[in-house]
């Protein structure tokens, strides 16, 4: 017999940074002016169709006191990752 796991599906980085965003009331527009990124990007970002890279992971960091840099981008590898492996087996 044949056990076929579950996949899990990791979180996408943007959606994390949603709801911390959402948990302290700013808005995408003044989180992307704070950290000096063009709202339309974050707004892809927060909605989960754009990556986090490592040059806003980086801005990001220094404006929030949540997951450090390597965190972010660790859950974006992850979520890269299992995509992938998505497309594979589709």
């Amino acid at each position: 017999m044949t056990l076929k796991a579950k996949m899990f599906t990791p979180p996408h980085p943007g959606g994390i940074l949603s709801e911390e965003l959402e948990h302290l009331g700013v808005s995408a527009d003044d989180f992307a002016k704070q950290i000096g990124v063009v709202s339309d990007l974050m707004t892809e970002i927060l909605n989960e169709r754009a990556p986090i890279t490592p040059e806003i992971t980086q801005k990001i960091s220094a404006v929030l006191k949540g997951p450090s840099v390597s965190t972010w981008l660790a859950m974006q590898a992850d979520f890269n990752a299992w995509y992938a492996k998505k497309r594979q087996i589709s």
